[in-house]
């Protein structure tokens, strides 16, 4: 019987490539992504994903452990997420040259990046990527291996648009019935606790979102209204979700937040608080490619008379009078002044 080539033989070059890397010592990094869809089901929430990680390299000195980093509440669709950028800005750095993952669906759920990723970034870092459960090592080059990671890749893009379509049939039923579908209760309101998608009054802060419309129908200014607010210690939307320990991805300054243009502005128009939701005033689609964006006014869904009112209704018509009377004026002096020539600062580039 014919001897076979170990040169052309794929498991001898795999066991050969596999025993090189591991006299190696790799400055690894952890990481671990829970989606908004995922919530921690079956038990794999993030703490439960970095047990398992610490589990695999455990009695594996060739992986220096240099950092932990996770993603609560960010979709796989794309990489734009700040535990995985910052991870990334350690790679590039140098500091990292090894990333392990529980599987590639924690990586990435879209196949053409997930792959870009593995066939492009790690070979342009020298970084390796260790998914376990998949069990795929790109130190590690194997054929078959490397097909099984495809149809993975593929398995979870189609799981992504699959989780996608369902969820968008399923809120615009919630958005018609008037259910309430923020993931946080508006200023002013709190969630129902027998039913989170019904909203009741804050009794802490109706009074203070009373007071804001008053100052509004008064002809007060927005500007003078967050400084108002924000002299007398009165905390922010922002602020107050972080004193009562909801942690989100915009509110982690916690005091520092204060009452902004924006923020007011978006308060004194909301008719949540005549009892009424108005929803989808952003939308995405990843299963038809409709990415993230704000609706047009007509597109949003309004549904009156899902919950209690807090403001009077006609002090809420009060406040939207010399609201459209300020953005009337403001949109008849915008550009007022555009006919006059342009002169050029000769001192820009010396106070800069």
């Amino acid at each position: 019987m014919a001897r076979v080539s170990r040169k052309n033989n794929d498991y001898v070059k795999a066991v050969a490539t596999r025993d090189d890397q591991e006299l190696r010592i790799f400055k690894t990094a952890l990481y671990a992504r829970l989606s908004v869809e995922d919530n921690g089901k079956n038990g794999d929430s993030l703490e439960a994903q970095i047990r398992y990680l610490h589990a695999y390299i455990e009695g594996k000195p060739q992986f220096d452990l240099k950092g932990e980093y996770s993603d609560n509440g960010f979709t796989g669709t794309n990489y734009n997420r700040p535990g995985f950028q910052k991870m990334i800005e350690q790679v590039q750095a140098g500091n990292i040259d090894c990333i392990i993952v529980k599987d590639l669906s924690r990586l990435g759920r879209d196949y053409i990046d997930t792959g870009n990723f593995i066939e492009k970034i790690c070979p342009m870092f020298g970084l390796r990527l260790i998914a376990i459960n998949d069990n795929y090592d790109t130190a590690i080059k194997n054929s078959s291996i490397e097909m099984t990671m495809s149809v993975t890749n593929i398995a979870n893009d189609m799981y992504a648009k699959d989780i996608s379509r369902k969820i968008c049939s399923a809120l615009q039923e919630k958005l018609e019935k008037g259910d309430y579908i923020g993931n946080y209760a508006p200023y002013g309101y709190l969630k129902d606790p027998e039913n989170k998608n019904h909203l009741i009054p804050d009794p802490d802060l109706v009074q203070i979102v009373n007071r804001i419309f008053e100052m509004r129908a008064a002809g007060m200014g927005i500007s003078k209204i967050a400084a108002t607010l924000n002299n007398e210690g009165i905390p922010s939307p922002g602020r107050y979700r972080f004193e009562k320990g909801i942690i989100t991805n915009n509110n982690k300054k916690g005091a520092g937040l204060l009452w902004n243009r924006h923020v007011l502005t978006d308060l004194l128009k909301n008719v949540v608080y005549i009892g009424n939701l108005a929803q989808a005033r952003s939308r995405s689609a990843l299963y038809n490619g409709i990415p993230f964006h704000l609706t047009a006014e007509d597109e949003w869904v309004i549904v009156e008379n899902t919950h209690e009112g807090i403001v009077p209704k006609t002090l809420f018509e009060q406040a939207q009078k010399v609201n459209n009377r300020r953005r009337i004026a403001q949109k008849e002096n915008s550009g007022k002044y555009n006919h006059l020539p342009k002169t050029v600062n000769l001192y820009k580039k010396r106070l800069v």
